[in-house]
């Protein structure tokens, strides 16, 4: 009997260089969201960003009730570092960086106006609906068109007229 051949490769030089950007972008995505969620947390936003020469994978995360605290995003920092290693979505290195949303968080997304769902929110719009192009309510569909609760009434507002829109928590 001979001996067992044994092949040892780096799985990032496997993976990294086959995959495209936007493969990439959702398979992070995917990942993310499976850990995120399999730890009984909410993904609010994951993204790839540029920081001078470096790639950072960007992630806000949060409790389905609210106030994620350090060490709960110190612990979903270490599972998602764990399982990007082991997908071997890069072939060079990167920055994890893993954060709460923030109070101040400017909402974006879809996912992002779906998690904001029944907080207090303040909206630009881009043109005036019903007169007014500053709008403060609690979100009550983070879908299109959005629905504003303002003053026991519902508001809706297309995606596409929204400027700019923030939580609206109060200090």
């Amino acid at each position: 009997m001979g001996q067992p051949t044994l092949l040892f490769c780096e799985g990032k030089a496997l993976r990294g260089d086959r995959l495209s950007s936007e493969e990439r972008e959702r398979e992070l995505e995917h990942l993310v969201e499976s850990v995120v969620g399999d730890m009984g947390y909410v993904l609010v936003d994951v993204a790839e960003v540029r920081e001078r020469a470096n790639l950072v994978v960007r992630v806000a995360i949060d409790r389905p009730e609210g106030g994620i605290t350090l060490g709960e995003i110190e612990r979903v920092s270490l599972a998602l570092g764990d399982a990007l290693d082991v997908a071997a979505l890069y072939d060079h290195p990167y920055l994890l960086d893993v954060t709460s949303p923030g109070l101040d968080r400017e909402l974006r997304t879809e996912r992002e106006f779906r998690w904001a769902e029944g907080k207090p929110v303040r909206l630009i719009t881009r043109e005036p609906v019903e007169g007014a192009n500053v709008w403060e309510g609690v979100l009550r569909a983070g879908s299109d068109p959005l629905v504003l609760e303002v003053e026991g009434r519902k508001l809706e507002i297309p995606r596409r007229l929204v400027k700019r829109a923030r939580l609206n928590i109060p200090l």
